[in-house]
């Protein structure tokens, strides 16, 4: 981190107060920036909620205003046209994640219909604009009528606009002067010290960006992809996760069978990058689950006692099969999920050498998969 960087942290109002990752206080921020500064009003509506300021003649933004039945969405914006009215429904996202159907319950009919009496808009001159605004790119909304944004999308903003020491201006510059450099671990450096670009020094999890932007560029081997990517903090874990598989890995899904499922040929194999941010520990893992992945406790109580005892006994031949194959650094393990891992030592280590090595680790292990599989 630069001394200039530093510097900005520590004179950073919302890292002062501790409420950088609190989605009820960057709301509030967003609020009394959007009704106390013209600039950053029409900057948000063109930026964030894709509607043209010229278009709008009085805004009222009103955080927390209850649907009744539906919920309670983060931020509401009034809007007065010339000639439409306009309601924009903003769900906020930092590090939580939606909760059930929440965007679904906010773009009902019912929920909409309930803020059209509650904001004195029942017309039929109204539109109805849905955002669901993240800091993580990744995160998705559950319903289709939400429209995708990111904070990023603020970085777009002229700081012109709001650069006067109105705490409305400076709580906004606090922000976005995070989002900077929040966004910036996106970028990838072969020299780069991966163990510190991983940390978060934020409590954003902006060592996540970086997780995923590093396993984006990898050309991983064997025609093998990432899945997907995760990130889970509970129960005093905190880490960052990615499933790297390929077709062949993964079996049909699980067959029911009255009140019981057969596993006999039910397979998941992926490698499971993790980095533990609490402890600074980054391990690779190789996985046998079934397919799709349900815990070991739900296993043994659903699955058929016949095909549990094939599923089992097929896990651990091809695990025998694999260590005995002795591949490097590999440590084998008698998980019931888990059956191999490496402990990934990264502390000196720059972004280059560790994908190095991944590669070979992955390389080594997928070319012993594929060959037990195919000759199965």
């Amino acid at each position: 981190m630069s001394q200039k960087d530093e510097q900005s942290m520590n004179s950073n109002i919302l890292q002062i107060l501790g409420v950088q990752n609190k989605e009820d206080a960057i709301t509030n921020v967003i609020c009394n920036g959007i009704n106390k500064s013209p600039g950053f009003r029409n900057a948000f509506l063109q930026h964030i909620c894709n509607v043209p300021p010229s278009t709008i003649i009085s805004v009222e933004a009103i955080t927390r205003l209850s649907t009744f039945a539906a919920g309670i969405p983060d931020l509401v914006i009034k809007c007065t046209g010339e000639k439409r009215n306009r309601i924009i429904i903003i769900e906020n996202k930092l590090k939580a994640e939606e909760g059930v159907d929440q965007t679904k319950k906010y773009s009902s009919v019912d929920s909409i219909n309930n803020l059209k009496k509650i904001l004195n808009m029942e017309s039929d001159q109204i539109d109805v604009s849905l955002i669901f605004l993240t800091l993580f790119p990744d995160q998705q909304p559950k319903s289709e009528n939400f429209v995708h944004k990111t904070h990023s999308d603020l970085l777009n903003i002229n700081n012109n606009i709001y650069d006067s020491d109105e705490i409305h201006d400076l709580l906004i510059r606090d922000w976005i002067s995070m989002l900077g450099r929040f966004y910036s671990r996106e970028n990838i450096d072969p020299e780069d010290l991966i163990q510190n670009k991983l940390r978060d020094d934020s409590e954003l999890d902006s060592g996540y960006l970086y997780f995923r932007s590093f396993f984006k560029k990898i050309d991983l081997p064997n025609n093998l992809v990432v899945k997907e990517f995760f990130r889970t903090s509970q129960k005093g874990r905190h880490y960052y996760g990615a499933i790297i598989s390929k077709n062949l890995w993964c079996s049909n899904l699980m067959e029911r069978i009255d009140d019981k499922y057969d596993i006999e040929d039910s397979f998941n194999i992926h490698f499971e990058p993790q980095y533990d941010v609490l402890n600074k520990r980054f391990n690779l893992f190789l996985h046998y689950e079934v397919n799709p992945y349900e815990t070991n406790e739900w296993v043994q109580k659903n699955a058929t006692e016949s095909s549990l005892d094939k599923y089992e006994k097929r896990r651990m031949e091809i695990r025998d099969k694999l260590k005995k194959a002795n591949p490097k650094d590999w440590l084998f393990t008698g998980g019931t999920n888990q059956i191999a891992k490496i402990p990934l030592k990264i502390g000196n280590r720059t972004t280059l050498q560790v994908e190095q090595y991944l590669i070979n680790m992955i390389q080594e292990m997928s070319n012993q998969i594929d060959a037990i599989l195919i000759n199965q």
